[in-house]
Formats: structure tokens, sequence, C-alpha cells
């Protein structure tokens, strides 16, 4: 049971119930490297919400996620010490 009434305009919605979910890919807008482009398709495709426009984001996102595993960071990081 559907609740309220329906108005002169039920008729109108944002995304029609028979409509597919389709979308172009969604591209990168720079060269990214091959672990930054999985992770750049990977949340893109499970993602349909996500549009062209979102790629910066994307982009950003697939950079921070590799340099967060990047063990080369650890070199800088060495020098640092945890005192308790």
């Amino acid at each position: 049971m559907q609740r309220g009434r329906k108005g002169a305009d039920h008729h109108l919605t944002l995304i029609s119930p028979g409509a597919n979910n389709t979308r172009q890919p969604i591209t990168a807008l720079k060269r990214l490297t091959p672990e930054e482009q999985k992770i750049f398709s990977m949340v893109a495709a499970e993602n349909p919400h996500l549009r062209q426009t979102d790629a910066v984001l994307l982009m950003a996102f697939a950079k921070a996620a590799v340099g967060s595993f990047n063990t080369d960071n650890l070199k800088i990081l060495s020098g640092f010490r945890v005192r308790c």
C-alpha cells in the first residue's frame, strides 16, 4: 500500500520504472598507473550513480589508495619514532 494520495503529476518520476540504468563508462582525465586504473575502474563499475564529472574525485581516490599501500613510503616514515 502506498502512503499519501496521488497528485495530478503522479506519472512524473525522475527515473521511469522501465528505464535501464546503462551509462557510458567513466574515463580518467589523465593516464593512471595500472594499479590506479584497476581501482578507478572497479570503483566506477560498482557505483552506478557516479558520472563522468566524478572522474577527478575517482582519480584522486585511486592515487591515494595506491599510495597508502606503497611500501616506498615506509622509508620516509622510518625516521620517526613513536614515544609512549
